[in-house]
């Protein structure tokens, strides 16, 4: 299974005009997080608190969403600060994650 010059050049394309949209929309956003994302923000560091310092989660919201997502942030959030840009940029993996899964569907559709 391997994939064409065209369909690698489209996705190199594709990936390289979203990383510069979130480049241009991480340096033009200095707004403070927003309510919902800073619920998620704080779930995250609250998840990351709890694995190294045992420290119990006591947010209503952790019951409210599943733990996957937030645990996923961690090692972003980890280096550094913690901020909003860290936890949005984890959202390069999963864009690569599904660019490349549509490929693959594609190709067993028989489509390039």
């Amino acid at each position: 299974m391997t994939l064409s010059r065209r369909s690698v050049l489209c996705g190199t394309l594709i990936l390289a005009l979203w990383l510069g949209f979130f480049t241009r929309w991480h340096q033009a956003d200095t707004r403070p997080p927003a309510w919902d994302e800073s619920v998620h923000l704080q779930l995250a560091l609250d998840y990351r608190d709890f694995l190294s310092h045992n420290i119990p989660i006591t947010s209503p919201w952790a019951s409210v969403y599943t733990p996957l997502y937030h645990l996923s942030l961690i090692p972003a959030l980890s280096i550094g600060v913690p901020s909003e840009a860290k936890a949005a940029a984890t959202h390069v993996v999963y864009l690569i994650l599904l660019m490349a899964a549509l490929v693959l569907l594609l190709q067993k559709a028989g489509r390039p």
